[in-house]
């Protein structure tokens, strides 16, 4: 299968501050490989980013595989201020922000939500 067919089921997201934000899901079609850009779907805004780092079972993987559970960390989103609050660096642990506060700025409200291959 292309990239262009690609949809993954993500029900969890969260930072991991100065890197990226991980999506964790299950693959329904498609294969995914590092610096696929892929587009969020069910998110209020257009959003897209870049698969920095794809994870199987605690282990990094080179591509994802149809029908399993992966984490994707993405970089490079088309919302600046995404990249901003996640390169941010606070001196007290107490003042990371929580998952709830990226999904704010994604515009997610419910969960699943969808990464598919980007036209873009």
């Amino acid at each position: 299968m292309s990239l262009e067919s690609l949809r993954i089921e993500c029900h969890e997201v969260f930072p991991i501050v100065g890197r990226g934000l991980v999506f964790r899901g299950l693959v329904l079609e498609g294969v995914a490989k590092e610096g696929d850009r892929v587009e969020i779907q069910g998110s209020k805004k257009a959003v897209s980013a870049s698969i920095s780092m794809i994870e199987k079972d605690r282990r990094i993987v080179e591509e994802s595989e149809e029908g399993v559970e992966h984490g994707f960390l993405l970089v490079e989103f088309s919302l600046p201020e995404i990249d901003d609050a996640i390169q941010a660096r606070y001196d007290d642990l107490e003042q990371y922000p929580e998952a709830s506060h990226y999904q704010e700025l994604l515009g997610i409200d419910n969960f699943p939500v969808s990464l598919i291959a980007s036209s873009k």
